[in-house]
């Protein structure tokens, strides 16, 4: 456990599991999607579907997201977790995919975790995950939102992305003649695949990036919805009523690797309290 956590922090940041992990595939659209189910330990008090970021940023982050599927399962919710199709654990190809078969996974998660129940579910997205949670909520899928640093659209995420892939092209290729942005983006709309981070994109991912904004619930939602502000970069505006900044060290959790324990106690204990406020407005249980 990193020295900068308190015993307090490390409970909001569990290691161990609240109650029983049941692991699994769903079938959907030819294809196995992995899955974890965290059950609520105690009395349910309300689901929760999280979506998780993008490429390498899932396998980054991953110790911070199951840290996070556990607090929240600690306090009562039952949590789905899952691998897109041609990410992670689940089967497909990444080079022949895109953020509208991701969308299409998402949705067919989220009717395994209601199981055929009305119980009041809560979508949860980060980074990438959040832009395709806000869509399922705008189609009216879930009662309540919370997004954890989204960014302004697909291809603002993907442009973000290939930042990193100069850098590292800076790094591999001192001395010799490196491809500026531009050029890889000339090779995507070409239909060339361009490996980035260990992944092949394709030109169906590079144009269909762009058909994914940040949906932005109107004055006229009485869901719940909030939006969790921890980074830089470009941003969509937003109602200041629904947005607040929680500050959390640099690099960001997705950006270095799955060994480290993050420092995010301010961030768990604001979206747990998000989460309770939720589970109270739909008639859960305190």
């Amino acid at each position: 456990m990193s020295p900068m956590l308190s015993p307090s922090a490390e409970l909001l940041i569990p290691m161990r599991p609240a109650g029983a992990e049941e692991i699994g595939y769903l079938s959907h659209n030819g294809e196995q999607l992995y899955f974890v189910r965290h059950r609520a330990r105690g009395r349910q008090r309300a689901k929760a579907l999280l979506a998780g970021p993008f490429a390498i940023e899932r396998q980054l982050s991953y110790t911070t997201w199951v840290r996070w599927a556990r607090a929240l399962a600690s306090a009562g919710f039952e949590v789905l977790r899952f691998d897109y199709r041609g990410t992670g654990e689940s089967t497909g190809r990444f080079d022949t995919s895109c953020m509208s078969d991701w969308t299409q996974d998402l949705l067919a998660c989220l009717e395994l975790l209601r199981d055929g129940n009305d119980t009041p579910t809560l979508l949860i997205g980060v980074r990438m995950g959040a832009l395709l949670a806000a869509e399922a909520f705008e189609k009216g899928e879930g009662d309540g939102l919370l997004l954890w640093d989204p960014p302004a659209s697909g291809q603002v995420a993907l442009h973000e992305t290939l930042r990193r892939k100069l850098a590292s092209d800076m790094l591999e290729v001192p001395n010799g003649t490196r491809r500026t942005r531009a050029d890889y983006v000339s090779q995507l709309t070409a239909g060339e695949l361009v490996e980035v981070e260990g992944y092949m994109w394709s030109r169906r991912l590079w144009v269909d990036s762009a058909r994914h904004s940040l949906k932005i619930p109107g004055p006229a939602e009485r869901r719940p919805w909030k939006i969790l502000r921890l980074s830089g970069g470009p941003r969509k505006a937003t109602p200041s009523q629904h947005t607040s900044t929680v500050p959390i060290p640099m690099p960001p959790f997705w950006w270095h690797g799955p060994s480290v324990v993050a420092e995010v106690s301010t961030l768990f204990q604001r979206s747990l309290a998000i989460a309770s406020e939720f589970a109270e407005s739909v008639g859960g249980s305190p």
